[in-house]
């Protein structure tokens, strides 16, 4: 609501700043919004409080501002909280770049560039 820094906030501050920026999404949008962004992101900004605030507030799960892919194993790292951390990146500018993203090809050049792509990992596609 106010976009504080929930690790600072205190705990029934947290708890409404979420559950209130939750309620207020979904009746404003009139639709049932199941995963809530945090407005300060960072892991230290956000604090397993606001995990947890997210939690009690209804939601399936939250995104920080980390960049990063989700993946099935970083989540289970971070336990049962793990859903309500996840990492995620800025909305591209472009079209092109923004099908490039959801298709999976940036994650498919970014493992192949480390140099440890799995089969999951890379995209099955022909070039016309």
């Amino acid at each position: 609501m106010t976009h504080r820094i929930l690790s600072s906030a205190a705990d029934e501050v947290c708890d409404w700043e979420i559950r209130e920026s939750y309620g207020r999404l979904s009746q404003e949008t009139d639709a049932c919004v199941p995963v809530l962004c945090y407005p300060n992101g960072e892991t230290r900004a956000v604090g397993r409080r606001g995990l947890e605030a997210a939690q009690r507030a209804g939601v399936k799960a939250a995104l920080t501002t980390v960049p990063g892919y989700a993946t099935p194993c970083g989540v289970r790292s971070q336990g049962a909280l793990g859903r309500f951390a996840l990492p995620r990146f800025p909305y591209p500018d472009d079209r092109a770049h923004l099908v490039h993203v959801v298709a999976g090809l940036a994650r498919s050049k970014h493992q192949i560039r480390r140099g440890h792509p799995r089969p999951s990992d890379v995209a099955s596609f022909s070039v016309p």
